[in-house]
């Protein structure tokens, strides 16, 4: 297609995204972008949602994977050709998700693989799209539909607020990061007059001294509301939940669902859920007031499980935390000690067994989720990260960050990504000879990344989908695609 003709933006409506995507493609239109829109939803339930509120009729994958599952039969030669075809991710990683959330057998894992790289093929050529707006890899639709793309030569991209809290970047990257952020930062030219050179300065000071969580981690993500507590798991049994629960399975599985739990898996759940809260009640495994000066320790945060973004950048490490502790262990230097903290969302999901198994560690200390995360990290010999966010923050307080994965921030000075357990093992001796991050360094991450992203929110949903914040979207979203897409005004 020429530049300035009418582009083909397809937009893969799930979830969250599902009145959002739909909000923001109609604004796009009503201000005149030149493009035809195309919607992807996963369920009866999305499809019904879209087109009882938007008069939008679009591609349903649930039902496609019910009907293709009567006729699926798979050829010898089948995945030998996918191998051939798609080779830029490895087929089995696209896999790892499912493999690890929904424990899926072999023979489902493939039906999946290749009844998604059907769905995609045929919407992305029938439909003639020129971009996907989706969220980044994630769940097998969504590494799917990420490697298809770039197969042939469709623009990716998902909005995504990392960094500096209620602000919003593009990323079109397999590992989520910030796109032209290491440009950025190396190219450039710091205005001090300027206002974003104010901000930088503030948000510098702001995170060296008295540094803040993200507003929405205290909130519903989708209501809103306020979370001060754990009140779901107080009481045992909670009896309202689990008369709630055959209604809840009934309509996920009328609505065909992508995933769906079985009413065993749903009440096994929660079941879980209460008899871990009990125990934490009476059992005390997590340290708390800990003197942060009486030994030289490195800190490593726990993630929360079950977020299946984190598979495309954390790899078999996220699913293994363990073994990855273990890891660790053997490779701190002597007389040190690893503080494990626990994260403060979704407790107590982890099972009793998993603190048991790096509790049994001599160098370890399990360090409650309540505790200081600020003091220490700011008392620790450094950070060791599969990739989250506190590298970022020790980052900006001038501590050395050692990642395990892939992280946005992996480029910058002061964060050494451990290739092997040999280098982790040296990362981590001479650590107090590492150089890092001087002030100029913060600033200028500091700086492009507010020339990078705008402001706007992502989270709860309920603020996403306000107009006010949808039209916080649109100008930056015109220039990205007039950028990368060629997307012109009519008129």
């Amino acid at each position: 297609m020429k530049i300035g003709s009418m582009k083909n933006i397809g937009w893969h409506t799930r979830s969250g995204h599902l009145d959002f995507f739909a909000k923001l493609s109609s604004r796009l239109k009503e201000k005149g972008n030149d493009i035809c829109s195309h919607y992807i939803c996963h369920s009866k339930a999305e499809e019904k949602n879209l087109k009882d509120k938007y008069n939008i009729t679009p591609w349903n994958l649930g039902d496609y994977l019910e009907e293709r599952k009567k006729t699926f039969h798979l050829s010898e030669d089948t995945l030998s050709e996918l191998e051939d075809k798609y080779n830029l991710i490895p087929l089995r990683r696209l896999l790892w998700s499912e493999m690890y959330e929904k424990g899926f057998k072999e023979h489902i894992l493939i039906f999946h693989l290749v009844a998604h790289i059907e769905f995609w093929e045929k919407f992305l050529t029938e439909n003639r799209i020129d971009c996907m707006v989706s969220e980044r890899p994630s769940i097998l639709s969504t590494s799917v539909l990420w490697m298809l793309c770039k197969k042939h030569n469709i623009q990716f991209v998902d909005f995504i607020n990392i960094g500096i809290d209620g602000r919003i970047v593009f990323t079109s990257s397999w590992y989520g990061d910030i796109d032209y952020f290491e440009d950025k930062y190396r190219t450039i030219e710091i205005d001090e007059m300027s206002e974003t050179y104010r901000k930088t300065v503030t948000y510098l000071e702001k995170m060296t001294t008295l540094p803040e969580k993200p507003k929405y981690i205290f909130k519903n993500l989708q209501t809103g509301d306020i979370i001060t507590s754990n009140e779901l798991y107080k009481n045992f049994p909670k009896m309202g939940n689990i008369f709630k629960l055959p209604r809840r399975i009934k309509h996920a599985i009328t609505s065909r669902a992508y995933y769906t739990d079985t009413i065993t898996e749903e009440y096994l759940s929660i079941f879980m859920l209460h008899l871990r809260s009990v125990y934490h009640r009476l059992f005390h495994i997590f340290e708390k007031n800990v003197d942060l000066t009486k030994e030289r320790y490195f800190l490593f945060p726990l993630h929360i499980l079950h977020e299946w973004s984190n598979y495309p950048w954390m790899g078999l490490k996220y699913p293994n935390t363990v073994s990855v502790v273990s890891d660790i262990v053997s490779c701190i230097p002597l007389g040190s000690k690893l503080y494990v903290k626990e994260h403060t969302t979704n407790f107590p999901e982890k099972s009793i067994s998993f603190y048991r198994a790096i509790k049994r560690h001599q160098q370890v200390r399990l360090i409650d989720r309540f505790e200081d995360t600020y003091k220490l990290l700011r008392n620790s010999g450094g950070v060791i990260t599969l990739g989250g966010t506190i590298g970022w923050e020790a980052f900006l307080i001038g501590k050395a960050v050692v990642i395990l994965g892939e992280a946005w921030y992996k480029h910058l000075p002061g964060v050494y990504k451990a290739k092997s357990i040999e280098h982790l093992t040296a990362l981590l001796q001479g650590i107090k000879k590492l150089p890092l991050a001087t002030k100029e360094d913060k600033i200028k991450a500091i700086y492009a990344l507010f020339e990078l992203s705008f402001e706007a929110q992502r989270y709860p949903i309920v603020d996403l989908i306000t107009a006010e914040n949808i039209e916080r979207y649109i100008e930056p979203f015109e220039s990205w695609l007039r950028d990368n897409v060629g997307v012109s005004k009519s008129g």
